[in-house]
């Protein structure tokens, strides 16, 4: 097999850089001239095309966001164990790069929400509002809020909204002289006992105990 057809089966960089630019027609282009060059090769050549394709997109998607369609990735498996003839084939390479270019959009899309519904988060901290309500805020349903923070943050709605509000209340014990509970106030807690349960919960200790040894580890630097 020569060097061109090689490249052609396994060098699918440039349709990468087009599905990330989303430039869906400069990628389909580049794909129906690869495919054009295996019109007389057999279907093994065919499925290695679409293999390497499907693994160079992904893989990249991932080194570039830090997080790929893994759902997608599984599936289009399905689209290269088969022996499929040439129609099939071009196809399917165009339905995998129409999938990765549409994931990148949309992951663009829900960054901007996710953005959005932290900044909401962060700047009322010291109300209660739910899931709906933040919802509500960045336009989109509860549903999907939900989805986005556990695909791109890592952690439930309820989690992060947690843990910022710990965040701040660390931050304000060892800030501010005011009271346990003025800081379950101001951090959006329902009752002191709800936030000593959650800050024993995450640092082993009571919030006051927590002051404690800052305040003695200060007064050991002094």
């Amino acid at each position: 097999m020569n060097k061109e057809l090689l490249n052609a089966i396994y060098d699918h960089r440039e349709i990468c850089r087009a599905v990330e630019q989303r430039d869906m027609t400069k990628a389909m282009e580049l794909w129906e001239q690869k495919a054009a060059l295996l019109k007389n090769e057999s279907a093994v050549e065919r499925t290695a095309m679409l293999e390497a394709l499907s693994q160079s997109v992904y893989t990249h998607i991932l080194q570039i966001r830090g997080y790929a369609p893994t759902e997608y990735r599984h599936k289009s498996r399905e689209m290269y164990t088969r022996v499929l003839p040439q129609h099939a084939f071009l196809a399917h390479g165009r339905e995998m790069i129409r999938q990765y270019t549409a994931h990148m959009n949309t992951t663009e899309q829900e960054s901007n929400h996710i953005d959005m519904a932290c900044c909401y988060i962060l700047t009322h901290l010291s109300e209660p509002f739910t899931l709906e309500t933040v919802a509500k805020h960045v336009f989109v349903s509860k549903c999907y809020l939900c989805r986005m923070f556990r695909n791109q943050m890592g952690q439930s709605f309820s989690q992060y909204v947690t843990n910022q509000r710990l965040d701040r209340a660390e931050h304000l014990l060892q800030h501010s002289n005011l009271s346990i509970d003025r800081i379950a106030e101001q951090c959006g807690f329902g009752s002191p006992a709800y936030f000593a349960t959650s800050f024993r919960k995450r640092n082993q200790v009571s919030p006051s105990s927590y002051r404690k040894q800052l305040q003695m580890k200060k007064s050991l630097r002094i």
